[in-house]
């Protein structure tokens, strides 16, 4: 059941507002956007997609046991990765620990397949939108609608293109006020993100910010596609390192505690293999049976 409106940690006058308006549970504010909120409330649209982002997460913590076992959890689509990962891959309302999964690999090994299927899996389980930021166009529209050729289909799918890193910058400092005017977005996929060297520290810092704050604050889950790049484990280059090289997550030192990795290694144009790679942190994670 939803909290009542009532029972929320808000001023009495924002309280006694919203039942004035009509809101009697914390779902119903949670189904509006911040101009209509700020219309029913005769309030300034700032206040109100404040009002928003205070009631969200209250709302995250008062799930019942039955809402929770209840709750349809989205499987990625690959029974291979699902058995590995060996938990549902889902937005941080239903579970709170795997809802980021960084997929990464060498060009042409499927990242974004992967994550197509998790797109397809948020539209067909959840009443929900989805949030692409492409940044190397292999996410694009087009591309996008020869894999969703239903209009009802894309019509849930915003598709974000951010083809510099400035504007993949640009765009993920404003990225809380536009999941606030889209709250029915459950799934952001960024899509090939810029690694380093081409990612500044600064930018990097901005995107592992934005990461963590919607690992935490959000109802969402994310699906991130990556490179790996070539490293030395004795911090050598390739002339002068004694060590074999190794390829290494492009995002690996910066992505929250609570992502789950990934990688897929094609060994032909048709198959190849999927690896888990270990946590980031030493935190115990459920694993499938038999792993």
């Amino acid at each position: 059941m939803s909290r009542l409106v009532s029972t929320l940690s808000l001023p009495a006058k924002t309280l006694s507002g919203l039942v004035r308006a009509g809101y009697e549970k914390a779902a119903d504010i949670r189904s509006v956007d911040s101009a209509t909120l700020a219309e029913d409330l005769n309030i300034a649209p700032e206040s109100a997609l404040a009002l928003l982002r205070e009631v969200a997460p209250s709302i995250t913590l008062v799930h019942t046991l039955a809402e929770l076992l209840a709750a349809p959890a989205v499987r990625t689509g690959s029974l291979p990765i699902d058995r590995l990962l060996g938990v549902d891959f889902v937005p941080a309302e239903e579970q709170d620990d795997v809802q980021l999964l960084n997929v990464c690999g060498p060009p042409g090994c499927g990242r974004e397949v992967v994550a197509l299927c998790v797109t397809r899996r948020i539209l067909e389980t959840h009443n929900a939108e989805v949030l692409i930021i492409d940044c190397h166009g292999h996410l694009s529209s087009i591309a996008v609608a020869g894999r969703f050729p239903d209009d009802s289909d894309r019509q849930r799918i915003h598709i974000v293109s951010t083809s510099t890193p400035l504007k993949l910058q640009v765009f993920l400092a404003g990225l809380e006020s536009y999941l606030d005017a889209n709250l029915k977005i459950k799934l952001v996929v960024l899509s090939s993100v810029f690694g380093p060297p081409v990612l500044r520290p600064a930018a990097r810092q901005l995107v592992s910010r934005v990461l963590r704050e919607l690992c935490k604050r959000r109802l969402v889950a994310i699906i991130i596609t990556s490179m790996v790049q070539t490293h030395f484990p004795d911090g050598g280059t390739a002339s002068s390192s004694r060590q074999p090289a190794v390829l290494r997550p492009q995002l690996r030192d910066w992505l929250p505690p609570c992502a789950y990795e990934i990688m897929l290694v094609p060994d032909s144009r048709n198959t190849g293999w999927v690896c888990r790679l270990p946590p980031i942190t030493y935190k115990l994670i459920p694993r499938a049976a038999g792993m």
